[in-house]
């Protein structure tokens, strides 16, 4: 009997109660304890539990009992077709929802989620079903995401502003990398939004450009959008599975990623890199030193600066110069005007 009342939620105690007060009506609590070989504390936990449940009523004692024996409560079953009637049903209730629920469930699934499992590449269509795979992919990250967020120059499919799937990888400790796009600081809520993505310890580095937006999970996947000529107004996106191509997306990724400057936050102001419109006075004095010979080390400690933070300045003049080398520098830094 116990095995089988637990489907209407009742604990083996319980339902051992139960059957025993079923079989033997007006049990006190150390009756019932000796007929369900079990300690007195478990058995009148169990059995408050029934007359709460409207399983078990407390009944009064026979006339005549002595006083020790009034004191002690008994107890009797409600006749189990009315009380566990009602329990069966409900129970039936929620099953039938839960059923319910788990073909919807299923339905989102195959439409997310056609693909051959030994394809490296899985393909998706439409609005719904792209930002659901979006969302799939930061819900069920692990460790870490990176992530290409261009300006878009079309409508998104999933809007930066509106990303819940974001905030709960966050809570559950996901390392977030992400490159964003110069245009994004033209946007007036976008320091504002760079500041709590900070404040929630995502890594943000801002470059001129990015390719194309892109997220890749726990070195797993990858997932970027696809764009055809025929119809471009249907989204689409790739989720790549392969090793050795999400491989090569993170190769990209470290590339972008490294001649990008890193956000920080410095009270309430978002410090991110000037427009690359030409070298600033840091810039020149970097360019003089190195002029003069000096290494790296002795010129980030003259200017001030980290070492790192050096590397990333000689990294935007060099493309600023379409060098190829630090001599390619020098030469276009002295044909330009730009040492002092």
């Amino acid at each position: 009997m116990e095995s089988q009342l637990s489907a209407l939620g009742l604990t083996g105690v319980e339902a051992a109660v139960l059957g025993a007060l079923v079989s033997v009506p007006d049990s006190d609590l150390d009756e019932l304890s000796a007929l369900v070989h079990r300690g007195r504390a478990a058995v009148q936990k169990a059995t408050l539990r029934l007359v709460r449940s409207g399983l078990v009523v407390a009944v009064p004692s026979a006339n005549g009992a002595s006083a020790a024996v009034e004191a002690q409560p008994r107890y009797r079953a409600i006749p189990p077709a009315v009380a566990l009637g009602p329990l069966i049903a409900e129970r039936r209730e929620q099953l039938a929802a839960a059923e319910a629920e788990a073909a919807r469930l299923s339905v989102i699934h195959r439409s997310i989620e056609r693909r051959d499992p030994s394809s490296p590449v899985e393909v998706v269509s439409g609005r719904d079903h792209v930002g659901k795979r979006f969302a799939q992919i930061q819900l069920t990250a692990t460790h870490e995401l990176l992530g290409f967020v261009p300006i878009e120059r079309r409508d998104p499919v999933v809007p930066v502003r509106d990303n819940p799937a974001e905030r709960e990888a966050i809570e559950r400790g996901v390392s977030f990398s992400i490159v964003l796009e110069r245009a994004w600081f033209e946007q007036a809520d976008t320091p504002a939004l760079v500041g709590e993505a900070i404040a929630a310890g995502q890594r943000l580095y801002v470059a001129e450009r990015v390719p194309f937006p892109m997220v890749i999970a726990d070195a797993s996947t990858a997932m970027l959008p696809i764009h055809s000529e025929e119809d471009d107004s249907t989204p689409r996106a790739a989720i790549i599975h392969d090793p050795g191509l999400v491989a090569a997306f993170i190769d990209l990724f470290d590339v972008y990623r490294a001649a990008a400057w890193p956000i920080t936050r410095d009270g309430p102001t978002i410090a991110f890199p000037p427009a690359d419109d030409g070298p600033d006075d840091v810039d020149r004095a970097v360019l003089a030193l190195m002029q003069a010979g000096l290494t790296d080390v002795i010129i980030a400690r003259q200017v001030g600066i980290a070492p790192r933070s050096l590397q990333r300045r000689l990294q935007r003049l060099m493309r600023l110069a379409a060098a190829r080398s630090r001599f390619q520098l020098g030469i276009h830094a002295a044909q330009s005007g730009w040492l002092p």
